[in-house]
C-alpha cells in the first residue's frame, strides 16, 4: 500500500463516496495526487496515484466504479479538456505525415528541429538532432519516427536517419 508520511501531504480533502464509504484526496507536496478509500474489511485501499489530480480520478474510476465525485472536487482550473489535447495530437500527427508537395501544409524556412513521434506514445516531441541523440533510446529508433519540422523530408525513422549519418 502507499504510504504518505503527514509532513509530505500539501492538500486532503474529502472528493467523493463508493460503496466502501468517503473517497479521500491527498496532494503531496511533490506533486502526487492519490484516491484512496476504505476496502471490505475497512483497511484503507489506495484507488489511484498520479501527476494530476484528472489522472488519478481517471484511473479510480476504473478501479472502483460506484465512486460518486462531489461537486467541485477539482475546481475548473484543475480540470482538463482530454478532447482538446487529443485533437491537438491528431492534428500534429496529421501534419508530421502529410504529403508536402499538396496544398495540405506548405514547407517554411529550414530549421534544425525536428518533430518526433514515439509510435508507443500519444505525443509528438520537437527537438533539435543534438536532443534527439542525447534523450533517445537508441535501441528502440526503428520505432521512433522524425521529420523534419521545416517538412523538406518525409517522415523517416529515427534508424534510418542515423543510419544515412555514417
Amino acid at each position: 500500500m502507499l504510504q504518505i508520511p503527514s509532513n509530505q501531504i500539501q492538500e486532503k480533502k474529502l472528493a467523493g463516496m463508493c460503496k466502501h464509504g468517503p473517497v479521500l484526496y491527498i496532494l503531496t507536496k511533490g506533486g502526487l495526487h492519490a484516491l484512496f478509500t476504505r476496502d471490505d474489511g475497512g483497511k484503507v485501499k489506495s484507488l489511484a496515484a498520479g501527476p494530476h489530480a484528472e489522472i488519478a480520478r481517471f484511473f479510480a474510476e476504473r478501479n472502483e466504479p460506484t465512486i460518486q465525485w462531489h461537486e467541485g472536487f477539482l475546481s475548473k482550473s484543475d480540470n482538463v479538456d482530454l478532447s482538446k489535447s487529443e485533437n491537438t495530437f491528431q492534428k500534429m500527427r496529421q501534419m508530421f505525415w502529410a504529403i508536402t508537395d499538396g496544398a495540405v501544409i506548405q514547407k517554411s524556412e529550414a530549421s534544425d528541429l525536428y518533430f518526433v513521434y514515439p509510435i508507443n506514445e500519444s505525443k509528438i516531441h520537437v527537438a533539435t538532432m543534438d536532443e534527439i541523440k542525447a534523450e533517445c533510446d537508441l535501441s528502440k529508433s526503428k520505432s521512433i519516427f522524425i521529420r523534419p519540422i521545416d517538412l523538406r523530408e518525409p517522415p523517416n525513422s529515427l534508424y534510418n536517419y542515423l543510419q544515412r549519418e555514417v
